[in-house]
């Protein structure tokens, strides 16, 4: 249902009235931001409309009138108390408005301690915290700290044992660096010791050696044998495990080790356990964490320490706040809160209808949409609809039988999928080292890592290092499930306003998903139903009645099993397939028979800022005026046309995937079958006439570079590259895909073993290393030149939504979505050097 928005300004200033009005569009949640922030987000939030008042992390007694006066949808803490009472005053406030958007609080961190949530859930305040972000700098901080040789200590025959307490991605990181510094671990954690296999199980998903690193049954089995103890634990007080207090006196006694570092609350700790390792002279310890938090642990030793030298106690004893002050997790803990930001957003935009058709406005320029893609016609759409005049231009041939030289949408094959979980974040824990691979290793290395320029160094660089960010990760992921729902939305309301001349695309109404193994069920099916209305566990009888030729092959077990692992099963989720080709060319007749040029054939050499207007130069050196240019193009004309002028350019490149035609073995329905790298997840999808299927799937690593035929073509030349090397990876690329089709289906094979292939197709994936889309319009081209790019092989399900996106964009009423999906934030290759 339509929620009532209050349709207000963006509120930049403390103290206007949060329920003021004005003709603007309809507003994004208003939010409060109560800690600090960077000056780049605190930029961002004032674009926003946010009320900015960090002051209030020091003032929480001030708490309670700021939410009744600014009556935020978002209020944004960092390490704030914010008790009940302050959350029952701002859910009354709200009650007086007509807005009934669902309130939440989103802390810039990890812990709730300061925050009631028991009230907060009887309130229906939705609570989110930032897991995991910032652990990479907080276990360099607890690394440097509690690894470092010992003051004044004398020859030591074999380094000191470390004892860690807790197992989070803190210490998982904390024991790898001990471990490579020589050093044995013992670790506690109540998952750890519950029962058989569960040191194993963390080893291999922290991705830690085996050896050096053993479980304690018990906290005081760490502190009998430890010599140096970390602590990286919840500040928790109920519960089966209850962290307050965990370090008493007594247990504290059994400690003869010589150094103590905790980032944990101080509360872990009792008061006792504290002056007693204060009057411990020869014990070393560090405790990190905010301001106000170690206040009382100051005022609990006062006159025990010198009050000029606060931080300080005693030599030997510290009280810090500086694990997480270096820059870099300020800006990874302001991107995490703008991602939570952002899918809050889409949530409330799948509740809001698609925005009917305006009046034309009177503007003297267009707004030039290059790219006749999927994503560039839904955009053009959306803006004609909203009353713009556009343009598009597509560089491609009109003869779409001209493959080498089609763009993303119809390079590949006649089929694609759209569901909530379409494109999720490629690089997990599971990709490590995938681009140094090969395909035939299981890899997405195309090129040698020799051949690639400094920003597709740079680019894969950042997609390792995402390997390595769960929690960012995680947001990432639910942001992107957000996205993909507000597309299948989108989708579903333009199917429903033109089933005419859209409906003939639909390719059915469900999408099943085939997991190959019980853990990847398992994993699968608890995603698909937090992502998904509506999920059908499918049995064996089912799966023989739409597939049967699959249901022969899964028994056989195939080649892209590798481990042969058994069990597995089929998932139906909310989602369906679309002719791209047939739906893309529908859209651009729909465009024209509205007046909307849509010209093929039109490469763009450059654009041109001038002020107030943007010089669109094509090939041929006609030159088109536009008011606005939105590109929606892939990774090496996006670097082409913007590389010399936006320093991040470079932050979406170009992934390989293939497109195999056959004919059809008996698939009555599409179906996604999760087959794992390179293949990745292999999407099948019956011809309209059923005769045929058409199958897609496979990651290979071009970067900025475009593979054409059999030629590679690099980024700063429209002439061919050696690509003698690369055409031998694109060969194993394709092989594994056919190889993996013809084990899923037998019925697939002649008798000599082959498969009747009938067409074998690549296009490239506009790809960035996060898995968010870019969608910004950059201050160093003038803001007149919008980037819509970069859709990780999700550019169907999300065009409907970066079409609504680009339009606030233009409009000038951006939310957060927008400003989570900038160009220039942590995570991508930011000024990644040049070709």
């Amino acid at each position: 249902m339509p929620r009532s928005l209050d349709p207000s300004a963006p509120l930049a200033a403390r103290g206007r009235p949060a329920g003021s009005t004005t003709d603007a569009a309809p507003a994004g949640r208003r939010t409060l931001i109560a800690t600090a922030v960077t000056a780049r987000v605190a930029g961002l939030a004032i674009r926003a409309g946010a009320v900015l008042l960090p002051e209030l992390a020091g003032r929480p007694a001030d708490l309670p009138a700021a939410l009744t006066e600014h009556r935020p949808h978002t209020l944004v803490v960092g390490a704030n108390h914010v008790p009940g009472d302050a959350l029952h005053r701002w859910a009354q406030a709200m009650r007086r408005t007509p807005d009934r958007r669902a309130l939440a609080v989103i802390r810039r961190g990890t812990s709730l301690a300061e925050i009631d949530t028991d009230a907060a859930a009887e309130l229906g305040v939705t609570v989110r915290n930032t897991p995991e972000v910032n652990a990479r700098h907080v276990a360099r901080f607890m690394a440097d700290e509690l690894l470092a040789p010992r003051r004044a200590a004398g020859h030591r025959p074999r380094p000191p044992t470390v004892g860690l307490i807790g197992s989070g991605d803190i210490n998982s990181r904390v024991a790898r660096e001990a471990v490579a510094r020589g050093h044995d671990v013992i670790v506690y954690s109540p998952s750890l010791a519950a029962g058989a296999g569960g040191l194993d199980r963390w080893l291999a998903a922290r991705r830690l050696p085996a050896g050096r690193i053993r479980a304690a049954r018990d906290v005081e089995s760490v502190l009998d044998a430890a010599d140096l103890l970390g602590l990286a634990v919840p500040l928790t007080t109920g519960g089966e495990h209850p962290t307050a207090g965990l370090i008493g006196a007594e247990r504290l006694k059994r400690f003869g080790g010589h150094r103590i570092v905790s980032v944990c609350e101080p509360d872990v700790f009792t008061g006792q356990a504290l002056t007693a390792a204060f009057d411990q002279l020869d014990l070393e310890v560090v405790l990190d964490n905010a301001p106000r938090l170690l206040d009382p642990v100051r005022a609990l030793l006062a006159g025990r320490y010198d009050p000029d030298d606060p931080p300080r106690v005693r030599p030997g004893f510290t009280l810090v706040s500086a694990a997480m002050r270096a820059p870099e997790c300020a800006a990874d803990l302001d991107q995490a809160v703008l991602t939570a930001l952002a899918r809050l957003d889409l949530d409330d935009r799948r509740e809001l209808p698609r925005p009917p058709a305006g009046p034309s406005r009177a503007e003297a320029e267009a707004v030039v949409v290059v790219g006749g893609g999927i994503v560039g016609l839904t955009v053009a759409l959306r803006l004609h609809e909203a009353g713009r005049r556009v343009v598009v231009l597509d560089a491609a041939p009109a003869d779409r039988r001209r493959v080498d030289e089609q763009g993303t949408t119809f390079a590949g094959t006649n089929g694609r999928h759209l569901s909530t979980t379409e494109t999720l974040p490629h690089a997990d824990a599971t990709r490590a080292g995938v681009l140094a691979r090969t395909p035939t290793d299981g890899g997405w290395r195309l090129r040698p890592p020799e051949s690639l320029s400094a920003p597709e160094a740079a680019w894969a660089e950042a997609f390792e290092q995402f390997t390595d960010r769960p929690g960012m990760r995680a947001l990432a992921t639910e942001a992107v499930i957000a996205l993909n729902r507000l597309g299948l939305r989108r989708w579903e309301e333009i199917f429903q306003a033109r089933p005419d001349d859209l409906g003939a695309c639909l390719r059915g109404n469900r999408l099943a998903r085939v997991y190959l193994d019980d853990a990847g069920l398992a994993t699968g099916r608890a995603l698909q139903t937090r992502a998904n209305d509506d999920t059908t566990d499918l049995d064996a009888a089912a799966v023989r009645r739409h597939w049967p030729a699959l249901a022969a092959g899964l028994g056989a077990g195939p080649s892209c099993r590798s481990d042969r692992r058994s069990g597995g099963g089929t998932v139906e989720v909310d989602g369906c397939a679309v002719a791209v080709h047939d739906l893309a060319g529908a859209l651009a007749d729909l465009l024209r028979g509205r007046g909307v040029p849509v010209v093929a054939s039109a490469a763009v050499r450059g654009l041109r800022p001038t002020g107030a207007a943007v010089e669109v130069e094509l090939g041929d050196g006609t030159v088109v005026p536009a008011g606005r240019v939105v590109l929606t193009v892939g990774g090496r004309d996006l670097y082409r046309l913007l590389g010399r002028r936006w320093p991040d350019a470079g932050c979406v490149a170009n992934v390989l995937g293939v497109s195999l035609t056959l004919p059809n073995p008996g698939v009555a329905r599409p179906l996604k079958i999760h087959a794992g790298d390179p293949l990745g997840v292999i999407n099948v999808t019956p011809a309209a006439d059923q005769s045929m299927i058409h199958v897609s799937g496979g990651f290979g690593y071009l970067g900025l570079a475009s593979w054409r035929g059999a030629r590679l073509i690099p980024a700063d030349s429209d002439t061919e590259a050696g690509g003698g090397g690369v055409a031998g990876a694109v060969e194993e690329l394709v092989t594994a895909l056919i190889v993996a089709i013809g084990d899923l289906f037998p019925a697939l094979r002649g008798p000599d073993g082959r498969l009747d292939v009938r067409e074998v197709r690549t296009c490239e994936r506009p790809m960035t290393a996060d898995g968010l889309p870019v969608v910004d319009a950059p201050a160093e081209l003038g803001g007149r030149i919008v980037v819509a790019a970069g859709t990780n092989a999700g550019g169907a399900v999300q065009a409907p939504a970066l079409a609504d996106l680009v339009a606030d964009l233009l409009d000038g009423h951006p939310w957060w979505a927008q400003l989570a999906m900038a160009g220039d934030r942590t995570g991508l290759p930011v000024g990644g050097g040049r070709l």
